[in-house]
């Protein structure tokens, strides 16, 4: 009997491709990302996308308050964003030549 699976938008997806022969099984990660989208038409297309899919969907007024987001660089407010509970744990992070860009500036 064959195990239901269900698959939803934002759960964590692995792709592995290899091959058994016998007993032994070799598989290689060739992608780890997000669910971004499944479309239910007669064949199933699961859409995926890398990490970057965790930085689009987090809420910039969850991470700072909206009266003093003008007060930010960029990388200050990268830097708040990347320690919301949805990305902290992802493994993300800025270069350290990333530029600062005054919002108040521009």
């Amino acid at each position: 009997m064959k195990k239901k699976v269900e698959i939803n938008p934002g759960d964590e997806i692995t792709l592995q491709l290899g091959y058994k022969y016998k007993d032994v099984i070799r598989l290689q990660t060739v992608f780890t990302g997000y669910v971004k989208k499944i479309s239910a038409t007669p064949v199933m297309d699961i859409e995926c996308e890398n990490k970057a899919y965790l930085l689009k969907n987090i809420s910039l007024q969850d991470a700072i308050s909206k009266e003093v987001s003008d007060k930010y660089t960029l990388k200050e407010l990268l830097s708040v964003c990347m320690k919301e509970s949805t990305i902290k744990d992802a493994d993300i992070h800025l270069a350290p030549n990333f530029p600062e860009f005054a919002f108040r500036d521009h």
